[in-house]
Parts: C-alpha cells; structure tokens; sequence
C-alpha cells in the first residue's frame, strides 16, 4: 500500500509533462459523519450483560454496564481530505481523470466500566465503577479513482460546467496500539494494522471558475457509492473545492 501511494503520483506528474493535461489540487469535505471506511460506531454506546446464579439457596445477580465515551472524534479530520488529481484531454471536450485522496484520522475514546453484584429482590453489596483510557486508533483513508468528464465551452470565457462517471478503489489502513506519549517499541506487541478496501462506484457534477487563462477555482460535488457491503463501507456525499492548473 506504502509503495502505491509513493508510486502513483510520480507516475501521474511524469505522464502530466507528456500529455495535455489539467493538474488539480484541493480537499474535500464529507457532508455526511461519516467516511467511506473509517469503520466508525455511533458514541456513546452502552452494553448490557447480566449474569444470575443460585448460590446457598439465594439468587445472586452480577451485571456489567460499558460506556464507551469519545474523547477526541477529530470532527474536523473525519470529514476532511486532501485532493491530487490529473485530467488527460482525450477529445475535444472529453477527459479522462485520475484522483488520489488522501485523509487521516486519530480516532480515541475512553471506557467506562460499572460493575454491581446483588441479592435478587433484596440489597446491592457490590458496586463499582472503573475507567481506562483506549489506545487509540490511527485512521488513513486512501481513494483511488478513474473518471471520465465531459466538460462543456467556456461561458462567457470564464465559467466551464462539467459533469463525470466513474470509479476506482477505496481503501484504508487502521493502525491500533500505538500512543503518541509512546515509542512504537515499548507496545510493538499491541500494535496491529489492517486493510480494509472496497471497489467503489463515484459521480461529480461541478464548475471551473477561471480568473485567467490557465488556473481555475473549482467546486463540485461527488458521490460515492461502496460495493461491498458493511460498517466499513457506507455511501457518502462530499464536496470539493480547489485550483485547476491548465
């Protein structure tokens, strides 16, 4: 995954000095709460378990309440991403588009643990309350796409609508076990990394302002639809805003 990353701009840049084409760099912003794979629960979240035995002819009841509480969601981040994009003019008003997004995310929360013992229909003798701080978990999203775009003339020089339809692979990497406040070798063995990837369906709609010849301000709006299915993998409506360098 490292190596893609590294990979596909440099190949995209070098192709750019080739090919007529038009540079984009900017971010989106998910207008929804929620990333494509950011594997995200709704907080705070409660679990229920309650256990009961009999024990010297009375009925003991032991029951556990979790509250898992956020304590830095990164609100801001969760929505955000930076936008690396690379448009080749394939015929008069037809381009073939390449993006590379990239977001991250430290996601933390705390945990809450209440734990009671009783004698059923008579008196608690045991009640506690205890809470732990949760190594957090370090969220990378990585979207790959390919569009084609029809991009209609110029409007009075200045303002060039467009639309496209395409899609691509959306991916990210979930790094736990790791805290900044220590190094990576004192909890090697807690640290874990996963990949979860989905092909993903994306259409945008959107508008070149241009204030000169060869840079434009663009705003669009994009959705994506995921393929696979899951808590992972959730549609979302984004938009965009950024330079176009043609």
């Amino acid at each position: 995954m490292k190596r893609v990353i590294i990979f596909l701009p440099i190949f995209l840049v070098s192709v750019a000095l080739a090919y007529p084409t038009e540079i984009t760099l900017g971010f989106g912003w998910r207008i929804s709460n929620s990333g494509l794979v950011l594997g995200e629960n709704s907080f705070p979240l409660t679990v229920n378990r309650i256990e009961q035995y009999e024990s010297e002819g009375e009925l003991w009841r032991f029951s556990e309440i979790q509250h898992y509480l956020k304590d830095d969601i990164n609100v801001f981040l969760r929505r955000f991403y930076i936008v690396l994009g690379i448009d080749f003019r394939l015929y008069e008003r037809l381009s073939l588009g390449f993006e590379l997004n990239v977001g991250y995310v430290n996601r933390k929360y705390r945990e809450s643990i209440r734990h009671i013992a009783e004698v059923v229909d008579e008196h608690i003798i045991y009640d506690e309350t205890s809470e732990i701080e949760v190594m957090p978990t370090r969220i990378i999203p990585v979207n790959f796409f390919l569009v084609p775009k029809y991009k209609f003339n110029r409007i009075r020089g200045w303002l060039s609508p467009y639309f496209g339809i395409g899609g691509g692979i959306g991916a990210t990497v979930f790094i736990d076990g790791l805290d900044d406040s220590l190094k990576e070798s004192d909890v090697e063995n807690l640290r874990e990394e996963t990949v979860v990837y989905s092909g993903t369906f994306l259409s945008v709609v959107g508008v070149d302002i241009f204030f000169s010849k060869k840079v434009a301000v663009f705003i669009e709006l994009k959705y994506m639809k995921p393929l696979r299915k899951g808590k992972n993998f959730r549609e979302q409506t984004i938009i965009g805003i950024g330079f176009r360098f043609i």
